[in-house]
């Protein structure tokens, strides 16, 4: 057997090669402002030209927050006991399956 195992390999391996050649030679988008276009001129013809409302310069009030400093538990909602009880339970059967694994690997490669 020479060469690569799967004959896609080397195409495979040219494409990301590529790519990623040409995602570190861009340049960043913002590596120079873009001249307004027609389009663009326009517009700021337009909104230069538009009056300010009274309303426009009112700010509302901050909406009051809910949240109290980090003092509220995690175990304050039902979704989050299940959350972390699922974790637990998955983590104890990962490491019983680890500890517990006593059949041999039957693979042709061994």
């Amino acid at each position: 057997m020479s060469g690569f195992p799967l004959p896609w390999v080397r195409g495979t391996t040219a494409v990301m090669a590529a790519l990623i050649a040409l995602t570190c030679a861009a340049p960043p988008a913002s590596a120079a402002p873009r001249a307004a276009g027609p389009l663009g001129a326009s517009a700021n013809r337009t909104v230069s030209a538009l009056k300010a409302t009274p309303r426009a310069y009112a700010q509302e009030a901050p909406a009051p927050t809910t949240t109290t400093n980090g003092s509220g538990s995690f175990f304050s909602s039902k979704g989050r006991v299940a959350a972390l009880a699922l974790m637990v339970v998955a983590g104890g059967f990962t490491l019983y399956s680890v500890h517990h694994d006593s059949q041999p690997v039957k693979s042709p490669i061994r």
